[in-house]
């Protein structure tokens, strides 16, 4: 037998439409509609703005919040107990003036020993669940939360009040997997977004993938062309005297700071008829504000050879006349010595809410990368091509080895990792030796996103040219990616 209870020419009623939409959608709240603490606390909560759909099919709005909805009745001195706070409505036809309104009521449960508590014979212990309420609660009531009172409350906090799990809408619902998806695989690459160069290029190919848990996709190559050559930070040329080379003895100053925290690379050129060797030292602030103080960066120039060294720490400023090279001076010649930059281009792909994944460079080595973005390698440039270009694992749950050696210079102690590992994976390993994630003893690491930290009781390592210690250390890490 077929029934129909939407027909047009229907009577003067919302009944037939309410009874279409009536199990069609299910019932309960939507969004909102929360119960709250009163300000101040007290034994009465209070209800946010909102929607729910009873089972007649009537959606009911509140517009504004509500501070102060239901008052509960007063604690049991001895035992606790589980409240419900309902929203009743039953539709009713043909109101005058207007249609009903809805009511919130609190639901009183039965006080009850907590599990393992010793009681007297006389009291009866019922589960506290639903059925609890089966007498009190109506028919098409809607269960907004539940609200523990322990025994002896005077007033109700949040800590008490547990608000049932809101009935999800498409878009709600597609988040929520979103999020559910993320937490247990993080971020991954299915297929493709292999990358490539093209001079100061990078390519991305087709491909898909999971970006905070929401399926991103390509279909044709993504070109980015934001990959930058490093920049001249002390030019070759005095602009006092234009037809000078620098001379090494000077203590240089910086024409202008890194963009970002970077490696600073320096060439010296030596005349045909000496060679030099001895150290670089420069002097400023690394990316953590640490200050560095003369890091020694050792270099031999044949005659007539021009050679380039690179610091160890990545400088987020030189200081004035922080850059010394006196160690390179050999009377009666001259020998010249001119600064670039050395950033590095991580490659990122940005998931979007349509699904069209996007892709950038960040030239910032503490980037923090957000749920949606995903690093897929990176590339060094000189001033003419990308000269180096390295895919990272981008699988689910990929596990990476980063070496943190060239991160040590017997000053550092925060160390930036290039992803961000799942909790507890993390393996790391310093001259041969185990160090444990927040030792007791503060004789390990901690990590808070992408940065290690060594514990006090840790020594600073030493990296190439330090000042103490008798060789490099060696610093790695190896884990599980999140991202």
């Amino acid at each position: 037998m077929q029934e129909l209870t939407f027909l047009f020419k229907s009577p003067n009623s919302t009944r037939d439409l309410n009874n279409h939409i009536a199990k069609l959608l299910a019932p309960g709240p939507y969004a909102g509609l929360e119960i709250v603490p009163t300000d101040p606390p007290s034994m009465a909560t209070g209800l946010t703005e909102g929607r729910a759909l009873t089972d007649e099919g009537v959606k009911i709005v509140e517009t504004l919040p509500i501070p102060s909805l239901v008052t509960f009745p007063a604690s049991d001195p001895n035992y606790p107990r589980v409240d419900l706070v309902v929203m009743r409505h039953r539709y009713i036809a043909a109101m005058t003036p207007a249609p009903n309104s809805a009511t919130y009521h609190v639901i009183k449960g039965v006080a009850t020993p907590p599990p393992g508590t010793p009681m007297p014979r006389e009291v009866v212990i019922d589960d506290v669940t639903d059925p609890l309420y089966a007498t009190s609660v109506h028919p098409g009531d809607i269960i907004l939360a539940e609200v523990q009172i322990p025994a002896g409350a005077t007033a109700i906090s949040s800590d008490y009040i547990y608000n049932r799990f809101r009935v999800l809408t498409t878009p709600e619902m597609r988040l929520e997997y979103a999020e559910a998806l993320y937490m247990a695989f993080g971020n991954f690459v299915f297929e493709g977004w292999d990358l490539t160069t093209d001079v100061l290029n990078v390519i991305v190919s087709p491909g898909r993938g999971l970006l905070c848990g929401l399926p991103n996709r390509t279909t044709h190559d993504y070109i980015i062309t934001t990959a930058r050559a490093r920049e001249f930070l002390y030019g070759p040329y005095d602009d006092a005297e234009p037809a000078a080379l620098y001379v090494v003895g000077e203590n240089l100053t910086l024409d202008k700071q890194p963009d970002y925290s970077r490696k600073l690379r320096m060439t010296v050129t030596c005349p045909a008829e000496v060679g030099t060797t001895g150290n670089i030292y420069v002097t400023g602030k690394n990316e953590y504000g640490q200050q560095i103080n003369n890091e020694a960066i050792p270099i031999t120039v044949g005659a007539g050879e021009a050679v380039t060294v690179e610091t160890i720490s990545r400088f987020s400023e030189v200081y004035h006349e922080g850059i010394d090279a006196h160690e390179l001076e050999r009377a009666g010649f001259t020998i010249t010595i001119y600064i670039k930059d050395k950033p590095i281009n991580y490659i990122y792909a940005v998931g979007t809410q349509a699904g069209k994944a996007i892709f950038k460079i960040v030239m910032d080595p503490a980037y923090q990368p957000t749920c949606d973005e995903y690093l897929l390698g990176w590339a060094e440039a000189d001033e003419t091509h990308l000269f180096r270009l390295e895919r990272w694992a981008t699988d689910a749950l990929a596990l990476v080895i980063e070496d943190l050696s060239d991160q040590c210079n017997s000053v550092n102690r925060i160390f930036t990792l290039k992803g961000l590992p799942r909790s507890d994976s993390e393996f790391l390993i310093m001259d041969g030796s185990t160090l444990f994630k927040n030792s007791p003893y503060n004789s390990g690491f901690t990590l808070v996103n992408n940065q290690i930290t060594l514990q006090s009781e840790v020594p600073t390592p030493d990296g190439p040219g330090s000042t103490h210690g008798s060789k490099p250390t060696e610093l790695w890490i190896k884990y599980t990616r999140q991202r």
